[in-house]
């Protein structure tokens, strides 16, 4: 351990004065056990490599700091550990950023929902204005207020027989109209009428 530490040093000197030979000693030394490291946090081999180029990179580019008797060890492996805790947050915020994205176009596509909803209610409303006025009033009472043939035939003073045969053809007349809309329009009035 001692020799492994005192070659560090040496290896450390020349890497400050550039030595690129060095460098590559120190490469070929650690970069496998910075992988191995690396990977046990990150298990993608790709974001691993990527890292343990950082940190060589990070390494060479502030050789100049480098100071030969403090452990080389354990300096790479700080930064190989300051750079999978970067590599976290980075993924965190750009999990957020995902996240909010698609909460973004959730709420998008519930404008849409909504939007599409007012535009089917809006031509189903022109289909029943259409009726005539005794069986577009029948046809109210029994699908939007949610009245019985029994209640509405009490109501209007008519027969209940009178009130099933308007409902009826209104539903006829509606489904015959709708056929020359949309599909919305055709599924909001099977479903609900």
């Amino acid at each position: 351990m001692l020799r492994d530490t005192s070659r560090d040093a040496q290896l450390v000197e020349g890497l400050k004065k550039g030595d690129i030979s060095s460098f590559d000693e120190l490469f070929n030394l650690y970069s496998k056990k910075i992988f191995v490291f690396v990977i046990n946090y990150l298990k993608s081999e790709a974001d691993s490599e990527e890292i343990v180029q950082t940190v060589f990179v990070k390494i060479w580019e502030n050789r100049q700091q480098l100071k030969a008797e403090l452990s080389f060890k354990a300096f790479i492996f700080k930064i190989a550990h300051n750079e999978i805790l970067k590599f976290f947050r980075k993924k965190a915020c750009h999990q957020s950023f995902i996240n909010d994205q698609l909460l973004d176009s959730e709420m998008s596509f519930d404008d849409e929902k909504r939007i599409e909803y007012k535009s089917v209610l809006l031509e189903v409303n022109k289909l029943i204005n259409l009726l005539p006025e005794k069986r577009r009033i029948i046809f109210i009472k029994s699908r939007i207020d949610g009245m019985t043939s029994t209640e509405i035939a009490e109501q209007m003073s008519i027969a209940k027989s009178t009130v099933d045969n308007n409902l009826t053809e209104a539903l006829k007349f509606l489904k015959s109209k709708a056929s020359n809309l949309s599909f919305g329009v055709l599924l909001f009035l099977y479903l609900f009428y």
